[in-house]
């Protein structure tokens, strides 16, 4: 299968606008449109939220566009593209105080360029039995869901969710558990600590308590928020779908 066959399934079926996978091998393309499924069947209104994926290059012109086209003050968050530790990362834009979000995307970094997919688990693996990621995010899945755990803390302002903090708080006993219960990146700011707990309940949704608590407390607001506008993100990049005949993987 080429390359264009999937960029056109994520656009067409995922109803993601804007997407580019120069530089991947098929495998890992295929194993990325999966995973993408799988959260987007669990999260419909996410179809109305991200805007782009692709390579650093391609994000950061995507992300210049957005610049360039608005003058209101921009808030953003964006891990650094160029790094050569980067798997992926979230570009996410809000306007002034509201930090109503304008953009989504997801970056994928130099790691993936011609990587194959046993050796990106591989990468995975060795990052878990470090303990630097959640022990069962073994798979090359779970750095996917990890964004989607960004996506999600910043739709859902779970940074303001002063009842979320609290039951983190008390779960966490404190937050000493941290490390134990999720992973030593998750003790690096809240959104980290989001965003792997969010993909350690995706792999594995009874590992601890912890775990099963912050996402519960995920899926039960996105439920409350499900049909409301903060999902509606991408329409401005929304193009209208092929009529040819859809595909299944």
């Amino acid at each position: 299968m080429k390359t264009n066959y999937f960029e056109d399934y994520v656009k067409e079926i995922l109803e993601i606008p804007k997407v580019d996978f120069e530089g991947l091998k098929v495998e890992v393309i295929k194993e990325m449109v999966l995973a993408l499924e799988l959260i987007l069947e669990r999260y419909p209104a996410l179809k109305k939220s991200i805007c782009a994926i692709g390579p650093s290059s391609y994000i950061t012109n995507q992300i210049n566009i957005v610049f360039n086209s608005k003058k209101q003050n921009i808030i953003y968050y964006l891990d650094d593209p160029s790094s050569d530790n980067m798997v992926f990362s979230l570009a996410s834009f809000g306007l002034g105080k509201s930090k109503k979000l304008i953009y989504v995307g997801i970056a994928y970094g130099k790691k993936l360029i011609g990587n194959s997919i046993d050796g990106l688990n591989r990468m995975a693996e060795y990052d878990v039995s470090k303990g630097f990621h959640p022990k069962h995010c073994t798979n090359f899945k779970s750095y996917i869901y990890h964004e989607i755990g960004h996506i999600l803390y910043h739709i859902l302002r779970l940074e303001d969710d002063r009842k979320f903090m609290e039951m983190i708080e008390l779960v966490s006993n404190g937050y000493k558990n941290i490390s134990s219960d999720i992973s030593k990146y998750a003790e690096s700011n809240n959104s980290e600590l989001v965003a792997e707990a969010f993909a350690e309940y995706i792999m594995c949704p009874t590992a601890n308590k912890l775990v099963n608590s912050i996402g519960k407390y995920i899926d039960e607001k996105y439920k409350r928020y499900e049909h409301s506008y903060i999902f509606n993100i991408n329409k401005r990049y929304k193009i209208p779908l092929n009529e040819c005949k859809r595909k299944k993987l």
